[in-house]
């Protein structure tokens, strides 16, 4: 008697696969956003690309070095320290609004060169 594989479709494909789907965080799964699609960016206030055509974070006021205390805040009073202590780390380019927007924790940095969010203010020279 032959039996076959139990099945499982794919979400993202819808493809039947007849091994085990990868577990884990989603870490795996590539996220591909169309020519017209805005997508998100970790780190960011907003979805990438709602801003003004053809700026970029790094040309924003929020855009900045935060330094960082304990517990990823960005003020020594917030995390619990002694305003003497020097910080843990400073996170590079990372978005000033988005620290505020999510409840004061220091998002990752390195966002200079995505696209503008709806919370672009252009930057004074």
């Amino acid at each position: 008697m032959i039996t076959k594989r139990p099945m499982q479709r794919d979400l993202f494909t819808g493809n039947l696969i007849a091994t085990r789907p990868k577990a884990g965080r989603g870490g795996h799964v590539l996220l591909k956003a169309g020519p017209d699609e805005k997508y998100p960016v970790p780190g960011m206030a907003h979805f990438a690309g709602t801003g003004p055509a053809g700026k970029r974070c790094q040309h924003c006021t929020h855009c900045q070095d935060i330094p960082v205390w304990g517990r990823d805040r960005p003020t020594p009073a917030l995390a619990w320290r002694k305003d003497d202590e020097p910080c843990r780390r400073v996170e590079h380019n990372a978005c000033r609004k988005a620290c505020e927007l999510y409840d004061n924790h220091v998002q990752r940095g390195g966002i200079n060169f995505e696209s503008a969010c709806k919370y672009f203010e252009p930057r004074e020279n």
